[in-house]
């Protein structure tokens, strides 16, 4: 459709056209973070959240507030500008860390507990006093990934998704591609899964070995397979 559509304007137009300016609306609150708020999931692992809320005078606002979500592997943290940019527009945000990743209890596996997890997250949410019942989703590449992954278990509560360049259909196209390694996840395993693995972060000397094989991660692509008898 979009394509379609420039086509119709003339030449000069085509080359001049460019998007209108959006203005974002202005803060309207200021922002109260609670840290490392526990989440129990259905199977007992603890997962932990960042809870944002509009507040006024360092104190949240009283009131129900639509909900947004971001579920990540890359530390909760890092979303705290985007997060303090919806709270001060009115709306919740948490920040949760997926299963074995930095605060959150358990052990990581790729996608497989994020359709599960993702459910009870979007849950909890929904059940606490300062929820309206309404819960939007974001993030890009992972947390992309885990959007779709929870909206597969269908919750009640889910409104709205911007999964954004995601991970999907990990089933056809995961570590593999039409059969074949995909090159890229081994970068990823060896650069950022392992050195930022919860036993790494307590562990400084296991976590030095570990970002100094990802400096050699060219050697073990040399080397495949890493494993005798594992598909190169």
């Amino acid at each position: 459709m979009a394509l379609f559509f420039i086509w119709l304007l003339a030449p000069d137009e085509r080359l001049s056209a460019k998007p209108p300016d959006v203005k974002s609306p202005a803060p309207a609150h200021g922002v109260s973070v609670e840290k490392n708020v526990t989440i129990v999931v259905r199977d007992g692992t603890i997962l932990r959240a960042d809870v944002y809320r509009p507040a006024e005078q360092g104190k949240p606002i009283a009131g129900r507030h639509p909900t947004l979500l971001t579920r990540t592997p890359y530390d909760k943290n890092g979303a705290d500008a985007e997060a303090r940019y919806y709270a001060e527009r009115g709306y919740n945000v948490v920040t949760n860390d997926v299963r074995g990743r930095y605060a959150s209890e358990g052990t990581w596996r790729l996608i497989a507990d994020d359709p599960a997890d993702g459910y009870d997250v979007v849950e909890w949410i929904a059940g606490q006093p300062w929820a309206d019942g309404k819960v939007g989703t974001f993030g890009t590449s992972y947390p992309g990934g885990t959007q779709h992954a929870l909206a597969e278990m269908n919750p009640p509560h889910l409104t709205a998704m911007v999964p954004v360049d995601a991970v999907s259909n990990c089933g056809v196209s995961g570590m593999r591609h039409g059969g074949a390694f995909e090159l890229r996840f081994l970068n990823w395993i060896f650069n950022t899964g392992a050195p930022n693995s919860r036993a790494a972060l307590a562990d400084p000397s296991l976590r030095a070995a570990l970002v100094e094989s990802g400096r050699r991660v060219r050697e073990h692509a040399d080397s495949l397979p890493i494993r005798p008898g594992n598909t190169p």
